[in-house]
């Protein structure tokens, strides 16, 4: 899902990139800038709706980017045409470009805050003395001792290693690896 908006930026700068004869000029762009609009809308709807990002608010960022995209293209293509005034479509990519940037300020600061809380909360969790407690492994062989985080990391391995076993078991047709 990350590579949808560097894909959609690629398509679009290869096809505004594009050198077509002179003579076919207007119609290479009748055809390309409703392709172009098409492109954004649906990215944004995809941004919109899967919410791919971590963050609410940076899924919401990429999916406005793309519909000002649409946007833009869009009177671009009314503004060729002249069914809008150039000026409008000046005035709307500049207001959609400066919230672009505001928001993503705003994304920014808001991931180093959140970096900051979190280091924060790991200095107050690792201040607090551990316990020191036992653990006595499923297959009653070892006896560990540790912290609770070390009894976690055991614990996971044992689980995957007995679902691997188990595995091999079901496939081996029922000879035991351990």
């Amino acid at each position: 899902m990350w590579a949808v908006g560097p894909l959609v930026s690629l398509i679009a700068v290869s096809l505004n990139g594009a050198q077509p004869a002179e003579d076919q000029l207007v119609a290479v762009c009748d055809v390309m800038q409703p392709i172009l609009v098409a492109l954004f809308a649906v990215t944004a709807i995809l941004f919109g709706w899967l919410h791919p990002h971590r963050s609410l608010l940076r899924s919401f960022l990429s999916s406005f980017s793309s519909a000002h995209n649409a946007l833009v293209t869009l009177l671009g293509m009314l503004a060729r045409q002249q069914r809008v005034e150039q000026d409008t479509v000046l005035v709307v990519a500049a207001i959609g470009s400066y919230t672009s940037m505001v928001l993503g300020v705003v994304v920014v600061c808001i991931g180093f805050l959140e970096q900051r809380l979190l280091q924060s909360k790991r200095a107050t969790v690792r201040s607090t003395p551990q316990r020191t407690t036992l653990l006595i492994d499923t297959t009653g062989a070892r006896i560990h001792s540790g912290t609770i985080e070390s009894m976690r990391r055991a614990a996971a391995l044992a689980s995957l290693v007995a679902c691997a076993c188990q595995t091999h078991n079901n496939e081996s047709g029922g000879h035991r690896l351990l």
